[in-house]
């Protein structure tokens, strides 16, 4: 077999990615976000802010060392929690400093887990707060957004508050086009893709045998690399489709699904799609396979998305954005893969470390993160 150009470079990257993604926590797959509602209605403005426990457990310390947090621990630290809550974020007019009153702790279940929920009156010595600055985690967590639902008498807003745009200025709507709801979670998609390691893992599976035909029962390279790239096209949107759909409903509240059944299902999706590369199995073309198990990447996808509290128009907005987001970054992995794929198609190097190892390889950090998922245990750990 004559050397293939590149072959010492896609042999290294190859290792590279998988020793990269083996080293994943299985929680690294949700952003932290919190969500915070600030009601200008009312004569006394009122705030609700929804924090999640993992993320006072990284701020405060609530579990007393057996891994699971209980609503007496976390009842108990309620001062330190409203301590650490109000530090991190600061409402005022343009003459002083408000102050948090009345501060009350409830719990909360989303999407992705317990919140506690943190309700103050806000007390501006009789005025409205002119500015909100937001630093939650932001010296331990560069990707955490605090998502602003603001109330007023004209309506609501909705504000994407992260560490490169901490504060919002109240009956100023000349936001940077950056700053608005619908770019913010533009690059929210695609920071979430980016993170999202089985959602990578899962595409790059899908198009690992897309360079080679399989012929009597071996592969071989392909010919024609514009027949291959409608080939991907087909299999990125058929997975597009199958995820958007889901995406919505979950958004939407149509479905409902538990996030650690969610989360375990990816697993098993990364697995199967590898095990299928090992020895077809599925009597589906690889365009419906991933439709298939595309549905199921859509819901956790719509964890990523949070819950805005936006009405209907605001909500569409999010999910609008949120959603290109994440096809840009399907998109630039795509565009990466796919020519260096195609280059070393006809190598032994390919078809045995790439397809054959690598799916091996994928098949074991699914069954890992199965586990990891599917009973909360951390097997790999940095």
């Amino acid at each position: 077999m004559p050397s293939v150009p590149g072959g010492k470079f896609f042999h290294v990257l190859c290792v590279l990615c998988i020793a990269c993604l083996a080293g994943q926590s299985a929680d690294a797959h949700k952003p932290s976000d919190s969500y915070l509602t600030l009601d200008l209605t009312q004569a006394t403005p009122q705030l609700r802010w929804d924090i999640a426990l993992r993320d006072l457990q990284t701020g405060v310390g609530l579990d007393d060392g057996d891994g699971r947090l209980t609503w007496h621990e976390v009842a108990s630290r309620s001062a330190d929690i409203s301590d650490f809550a109000a530090a991190h974020l600061t409402l005022r007019t343009a003459h002083r400093a408000c102050r948090l009153l009345e501060t009350r702790l409830q719990l909360a279940d989303h999407a992705d887990g317990a919140y506690g929920v943190l309700t103050s009156a806000v007390d501006c010595a009789g005025r409205a707060p002119e500015q909100l600055e937001y630093r939650l985690l932001s010296d331990i967590d560069p990707t955490h957004r605090g998502l602003l639902r603001t109330l007023t008498s004209a309506g609501e807003k909705l504000t994407v508050l992260s560490p490169d745009n901490p504060s919002v200025t109240f009956g100023d709507d000349r936001l940077p086009i950056q700053d608005t709801p619908f770019f913010s979670r533009v690059n929210d998609g695609i920071r979430h893709i980016a993170s999202g390691f089985d959602h990578l893992l899962f595409l790059c599976t899908l198009m690992l045998p897309t360079v080679l035909v399989r012929s009597n029962g071996q592969w071989r390279g392909v010919d024609d690399f514009r027949a291959t790239a409608w080939r991907v096209a087909a299999i990125v949107t058929a997975f597009t489709i199958a995820h958007s759909f889901t995406l919505a409903l979950t958004a939407f509240d149509i479905i409902s699904l538990p996030g650690r059944w969610v989360e375990s299902a990816i697993a098993l999706t990364v697995i199967v799609s590898a095990l299928h590369n090992l020895r077809p199995f599925l009597p589906l073309r690889p365009a419906t396979l991933a439709f298939a198990l595309g549905l199921i990447h859509g819901v956790g996808f719509a964890s990523a998305l949070g819950d805005s509290g936006a009405d209907t128009s605001g909500l569409l907005v999010h999910l609008f954005g949120f959603n290109l987001g994440v096809e840009l970054g399907q998109l630039v992995v795509v565009s990466v893969f796919l020519p260096i794929a195609f280059w070393v198609r006809h190598s032994a190097l390919y078809r045995r470390l790439g397809l054959q190892t690598g799916s091996a390889a994928i098949a074991a950090i699914g069954a890992v993160w199965l586990v990891e998922r599917s009973f909360d245990v951390a097997l790999i750990t940095l």
